[in-house]
């Protein structure tokens, strides 16, 4: 069954939302997914890694991972992708609800599928008012069975493990604040020992995760919003627009004005 086309004036706009826009192609390297999503192609193509996702289509990504992306809008439509986060705790829901023998044993990390099977959820899922965060996540947990049940189960066995990503979610609720390691001990309930242990161990550090952090906020804001670069500079916790977009040149392969909405 042909899947129908969300209308441009159906999707909303706000970062929250995930709404992605790109009038030029680009690639990101390496971007970090630090919980499972999905991410609906609405005009264009997409690419993650090796795989293709077009118009119509979705990639489900089940585990937390990075993978290079390529954003491609085609000769007369930019490329338009709506990126929907399954937090956590949602996960932890729907594993609740998920009984075991439904659920496919699937290994791959992301795996591709066709929009009309998840429709009427997205539909729901357009339908609520944002500001509404329950009705939101029951909306969000709507569409997460509608994946189980089309097959893309694989979420549901994934694990938020790594403390380094519990770092990035708690700088990202406010990338411009002055983070210290003080500041992450008190709200992770870990000594500064521990904490710079556990970093190490994952191969990391706390400045490199905050830094990380900062510059994925930047990402999404560049792809979402229509804002000068100096805020989204800014915004993302950075004073100086060129060391700003020397770090994000260098973290992620290309120059942010060619991300810029």
């Amino acid at each position: 069954m042909a899947s129908t086309p969300l209308a441009p004036v159906d999707v909303p706009s706000e970062p929250s939302t995930g709404v992605i826009f790109a009038t030029r192609s680009y690639a990101l390297r390496a971007v970090r997914f630090d919980s499972p999503l999905i991410v609906v192609v609405l005009s264009g193509a997409k690419r993650l890694d090796d795989q293709r996702c077009e118009a119509g289509q979705f990639f489900a990504v089940h585990r937390a991972s990075a993978a290079d992306v390529e954003n491609l809008p085609t000769a007369t439509e930019p490329y338009r992708g709506w990126a929907i986060v399954f937090r956590w705790e949602l996960v932890d829901i729907a594993r609740t609800l998920v009984s075991q023998k439904i659920r496919s044993t699937d290994p791959r990390r992301v795996t591709r599928g066709e929009r009309a099977v998840i429709e009427p959820e997205l539909r729901a899922l357009l339908a609520n008012d944002a500001s509404d965060s329950a009705r939101q996540d029951h909306a969000i947990l709507g569409l997460m069975l509608a994946l189980v049940r089309a097959g893309h189960s694989g979420f549901l066995d994934a694990r938020e493990e790594r403390l380094e990503a519990r770092v990035r979610a708690l700088v990202s609720e406010a990338p411009a604040r002055p983070w210290s390691s003080a500041m992450l001990e008190r709200l992770l309930h870990v000594s500064g020992a521990t904490l710079r242990r556990k970093l190490a161990s994952e191969d990391t550090s706390l400045r490199e995760v905050v830094t990380e952090a900062r510059l994925h906020h930047a990402v999404a804001l560049l792809q979402t919003r229509t804002l000068p670069l100096k805020t989204v500079a800014a915004q993302s916790g950075y004073r100086s627009v060129h060391a700003f977009s020397r770090q994000f040149e260098a973290r992620f392969g290309v120059d942010p004005m060619t991300v810029k909405r």
